[in-house]
């Protein structure tokens, strides 16, 4: 039985473990409670902003909660993503205004799509590789930007379409021409397609099918293009279908924000890189965008690279080069970044092959340390950034807890919060020391307590606070 239909019938509930069980139990099952266990306190922190006001206030206090409302919610402000608007609702009849639940969504969208992305690269790579790889992307801070604040989960919904793709993909490019493969095509394109129901860049995403025909699978261009033309012709005909009928229903694209130039675009391509990277790098970010792009482009040509590498390198870069065009986040980083732990996993094995033809024995010791401390490593960065970046939600969670158990309400004295919680008091001069955040932070925090206590007549009164003026010393 080969590896795929091994790791893909534990997945689907096969009666007995397949031969190497023990290990696909422990990356699908063992790894991800325990990123759980080292990132809990992600679970207790608030909405953020945008979805307390765009979805939990809604469905509490107007007429959001209706399905109608919910799947056509985003396109007021120029995009058309339903099925990020009908999970909101999902979650809202589970579990109502407890954030807990919302994440712990997140986090179960996370694992499922582990788990897709396990069952596809054991296929081609092997379940060392593949394991290595999901498990180190599951532990990178990545997912910590990703999970912290609610729209990732937009990224999180698309990757099933872009992973369910390549795995009918994938499965098309073994067989031989004719009706099944055909079909497999048709399919494939369908089901990215259909991608854009959780987000419009999923036909970008496009170049990632490509990539694992043309490096992975080792087929030309012209057969990657030419061959498979049927899966390229449902890609297109339905961004077509999709962006003419936009146009005719007068939506506008207001998810975007201007360019303002080459220069910036390089300096936040380099941006969006150096958030990945593990250390602080030295070189200027427009340089590491210039070289970005440099990267992206040679990959390809580099036929001696192991395909793993090869691959994963060019899908990290590649996921980053239209980002620019509208604005960057650290939420982006975690699509490419599925396919960068590939290459970093390429890399370790093929090291680590070579510690093992040398020194055998020894070397299988050095192989399971060095694979250990990596994951330990990415685990414990994990652990810090959660309890650094968890910091100003909690505190904030907890000083409205406190509020609305110790004053009268329902008009609140905001200044009081200040009083009881210094660090409160510092992340609200953080927003007034911000410029047009002050604003942003204060309806923020109301929406929140009026999301607590169950209420939409709370306020809370606020006095402007007297920010110093920077030295210009």
């Amino acid at each position: 039985m080969p590896q795929s239909d091994r790791a893909m019938g534990l997945i689907t509930g096969a009666k007995r473990f397949p031969r190497g069980g023990l290990l696909t139990f422990a990356v699908l099952v063992l790894v991800p409670f325990a990123v759980l266990y080292l990132n809990q306190l992600i679970l207790l922190v608030p909405f953020d902003g945008e979805t307390a006001a765009r979805y939990i206030e809604p469905f509490m206090f107007q007429e959001g909660s209706r399905l109608g409302w919910a799947l056509t919610e985003s396109v007021p402000i120029g995009i058309f993503r339903p099925l990020y608007g009908m999970s909101f609702l999902l979650d809202y009849h589970i579990w109502g205004g407890r954030q807990f639940g919302y994440h712990l969504t997140d986090f179960l969208l996370t694992w499922g799509a582990f788990a897709m992305a396990f069952a596809l690269f054991i296929r081609r790579f092997g379940k060392w590789t593949a394991s290595l790889a999901v498990s180190i992307w599951i532990l990178l801070p990545v997912q910590l930007h990703s999970m912290l604040r609610f729209y990732g989960r937009n990224d999180r919904l698309m990757i099933y379409f872009l992973l369910g793709a390549l795995l009918v993909y994938d499965r098309a490019l073994g067989q031989e021409p004719g009706r099944d493969r055909s079909r497999n095509l048709v399919l494939s394109g369908m089901i990215l397609s259909l991608g854009l129901l959780t987000k419009e860049s999923v036909f970008y995403y496009g170049f990632v099918l490509f990539a694992w025909s043309f490096m992975v699978a080792g087929r030309g261009f012209r057969a990657s293009i030419v061959e498979d033309r049927l899966l390229w012709i449902v890609i297109a005909g339905a961004a077509a279908a999709y962006f003419i009928l936009r146009a005719l229903a007068g939506i506008p694209f207001g998810d975007a924000e201007p360019l303002e130039g080459a220069w910036v675009y390089f300096l936040n391509l380099g941006r969006l890189v150096a958030w990945g990277l593990p250390i602080a790098c030295p070189v200027s970010l427009q340089w590491i965008g210039f070289g970005t792009w440099a990267l992206a482009v040679a990959l390809p040509f580099l036929r001696r690279l192991p395909a793993e590498i090869r691959f994963g390198g060019f899908c990290l870069l590649g996921g980053f080069l239209h980002l620019p065009l509208f604005w960057v986040q650290r939420s982006f980083l975690w699509i490419p970044w599925l396919f960068g732990s590939l290459a970093v996993a390429g890399c370790v094995m093929h090291g680590l092959q070579w510690v093992r033809r040398r020194w055998r024995r020894t070397g299988l010791v050095i192989t399971a340390l060095v694979s250990a401390a990596l994951l330990g490593g990415a685990g414990y960065r994990s652990l810090q950034g959660c309890r650094s970046w968890c910091h100003a939600g909690l505190t904030i969670d907890q000083a409205l807890i406190w509020m609305l158990e110790n004053l009268t309400g329902p008009v609140y004295d905001g200044n009081a919060l200040c009083v009881r919680f210094p660090e409160f008091k510092e992340i609200r001069m953080h927003g007034y020391s911000t410029q047009g955040a002050s604003e942003k932070f204060e309806v923020w925090v109301t929406s929140l307590a009026r999301i607590r206590a169950g209420r939409d007549d709370i306020g809370i009164l606020w006095v402007a606070m007297e920010v110093e003026a920077p030295s210009r010393e």
